[in-house]
């Protein structure tokens, strides 16, 4: 095969056309009824790798049993058809509680596996908050800011880049999980 040599390719890459997100998915009852969860749950996060990034946050996993498993799997469908890519499984959800000056350094989420051909392929933050409740905290995702609205969902390739800013004022919880499936070809 012949590849021709292109030095900058005539591509605008536009990461909205792969950051799935959707409003008003979860009541904001369900939202008060997980962060009470969290409430008595929560425990400070640790850092498996604090050579590349920094972190400040508590943090529990919800039991594999609650309903938001089976409520979210069509949501899990529609990133997946939307980003443009399969999945085979779901990690349980962990919940995340920002205070005042906690943080997320800037990371992607994929492993990057070379043994196996299976990988994280979308990350899923579900926004718990009202906007109001914080001030800071903003989830970047390549820099960009994602929706602050509660309720809402927001998932983009594990492979991205982001992060949440330091909060400077109050409290933001979010509920995250991530798919896996074969690696990216």
């Amino acid at each position: 095969m012949n590849i021709p040599l292109v030095f900058k390719p005539n591509i605008e890459f536009n990461p909205n056309k792969r950051t799935f997100v959707k409003e008003n998915v979860i009541s904001s009852t369900v939202c008060d009824e997980i962060i009470d969860f969290g409430r008595n749950n929560v425990v400070k996060g640790i850092n498996k790798y604090p050579g590349l990034f920094q972190i400040s946050f508590k943090t529990c996993l919800l039991p594999l049993d609650h309903f938001i498993h089976s409520l979210l799997q069509e949501v899990w469908d529609e990133a997946s058809n939307f980003i443009g890519t399969t999945i085979d499984l779901v990690e349980p959800y962990e919940l995340k509680q920002y205070n005042t000056t906690d943080f997320f350094g800037k990371h992607t989420d994929n492993y990057n596996s070379l043994s196996e051909d299976i990988d994280r392929k979308i990350t899923m933050s579900i926004q718990l908050s009202d906007d109001e409740d914080y001030v800071g905290g903003d989830l970047l995702i390549l820099n960009q800011q994602s929706s602050r609205k509660k309720g809402s969902i927001i998932a983009f390739p594990s492979l991205f880049t982001h992060q949440v800013n330091p909060i400077v004022k109050g409290e933001r919880w979010s509920l995250i999980s991530w798919a896996w499936g074969p690696q990216w070809k």
